[in-house]
């Protein structure tokens, strides 16, 4: 079935929330969009409400009897609600929220309004915030303590499926979401203050599409705190990123593709850099820009690494995703300084080798591993950012190398750092001509 949504709700000027997000939601879902402005707000603030004349008018260009899914603000004027009812006999499904409103509008008696429209009854879930959670508590006489009371309550008073209850801070940066549906309780716990207006929009949009309501729901919020945590901060707000997904495929896309042109670098300029590879071999690692950076599998490298085969450098495979462990951990700390840094290879050892480094220019810091405290050794895999850290603390910046001189059973080791893979592996070759020029001097004097 071909989703055609009407969706009713305010130009948000944050860009945080609001129709604008509907409108894009709708397109990545591919559904027909049929959006109707009813008023412009910022921060919770009205400051334009569109006249309700306006807005009956601008329903009156659509033939609802064609649509099938409802979205809006049940916070609107009751007679808007009464319009689509009557000529939206078509919306199967019908998503509401309960927001917009100042608070002396959010009495008893408009709940009671509510609760004997008929389009109201036969949705199938309200969406509120905490804002909204705690005036309902008030007015109830629940204890906010009572969540699941309070959202039981308004449901059988709105004669209602279902409510969901979005962003109920329960602790620092930590936000409870509830959902009441068919006498049951769902909690999910997350991190950043979601837009009620995404998830919203995905349910409505995911019902449509015939998904069950607690899994479109989980998939929802899901999906809300994935495109604030990849947004793009726009003053003081994050401007939420509904494309999320399809821009991490396309970093992906060019991680791998950038990385693979890389590899092809090295191999091409084998007698550069076969005098480079350490016992363990070598890897290059790229990370994904670090908004999208949430562990290791992030971060790309050649799995069974980069090896010297007699007198050329072969990589063993394709780049992949999550194939370096060590040099993931060191690039994700790396960033955490600097996130312009985002790869990194790792090279033999060799005081002529940090000579022909000295030469060159580059900035350089080391960690010494025979200081690392007892309690980091006992967390695997917390050695290596722990080691660069020290380094960066050191000179006060991400330097261009770093390097260690190794612990027991532990190779020496030096690692070259740069924003892509292209800068990292010109370092490492201006590295193996200098060091060829070096033992060329060398080999000279001692003739």
């Amino acid at each position: 079935m071909r989703v055609k949504a009407l969706i009713l709700n305010k130009f948000d000027l944050t860009m945080r929330e609001g129709i604008h997000l509907d409108v894009e939601l709708c397109k990545l879902f591919e559904a027909e969009c049929y959006p109707i402005i009813t008023g412009i707000v910022r921060e919770g603030n009205t400051l334009l409400n569109v006249k309700v004349e306006e807005v009956i008018k601008q329903l009156k260009t659509l033939d609802l009897s064609k649509l099938n899914t409802l979205k809006l603000n049940a916070s609107i004027d009751p007679s808007i609600i009464n319009y689509i009812y009557e000529h939206g006999s078509t919306l199967e499904v019908k998503v509401l929220t309960l927001n917009g409103r100042p608070s002396e509008y959010l009495t008893k008696e408009y709940l009671r309004q509510l609760s004997v429209n008929k389009l109201v009854n036969m949705s199938d879930i309200l969406f509120i915030t905490s804002t909204e959670a705690q005036q309902l508590s008030k007015m109830l006489s629940i204890p906010l303590e009572s969540l699941h009371d309070l959202i039981k309550s308004l449901s059988d008073m709105l004669n209602i499926k279902g409510v969901g209850l979005l962003n109920h801070e329960i602790g620092h940066n930590l936000f409870v979401n509830i959902i009441y549906h068919d006498e049951t309780y769902l909690e999910l716990r997350k991190q950043v203050e979601l837009p009620k207006d995404l998830v919203a929009t995905y349910t409505a949009l995911g019902l449509a599409r015939k998904m069950r309501l607690e899994d479109v729901v989980k998939d929802a919020l899901e999906f809300a705190e994935r495109s604030v945590e990849y947004g793009l901060r726009c003053g003081e707000h994050i401007m939420p990123d509904v494309y999320w997904y399809s821009t991490m495929l396309a970093e992906k896309f060019k991680v791998l593709s950038e990385l693979a042109s890389a590899v092809n670098l090295i191999e091409e300029n084998s007698h550069l850099i076969v005098d480079l590879i350490p016992e363990v071999q070598m890897n290059l690692a790229y990370s994904l820009p670090k908004r999208f950076v949430r562990g290791l599998s992030d971060i790309a490298a050649i799995p069974g690494r980069i090896v010297r085969v007699g007198n050329m450098v072969k990589a063993a495979s394709s780049p992949e995703f999550g194939a370096s462990k060590h040099l993931a951990r060191a690039l994700m700390k790396v960033m955490e300084y600097n996130p312009k840094i985002r790869s990194i290879a790792n090279i033999r050892f060799d005081d002529l080798i940090l000579k022909a480094i000295e030469r060159l220019g580059y900035t350089v810091s080391f960690y010494d591993r025979a200081l690392e405290p007892q309690e980091v050794k006992r967390v695997e895999g917390a050695t290596i950012p722990w080691g660069v850290e020290e380094a960066i603390k050191r000179v006060g910046y991400v330097p261009d190398v770093i390097y260690h001189k190794g612990d027991y059973g532990k190779e020496a080791m030096i690692t070259v750092l740069g924003e892509t893979p292209a800068e990292v592996v010109s370092k490492l070759l201006s590295i193996g001509r200098t060091l060829k020029e070096l033992k060329s001097c060398l080999n000279s004097e001692s003739a």
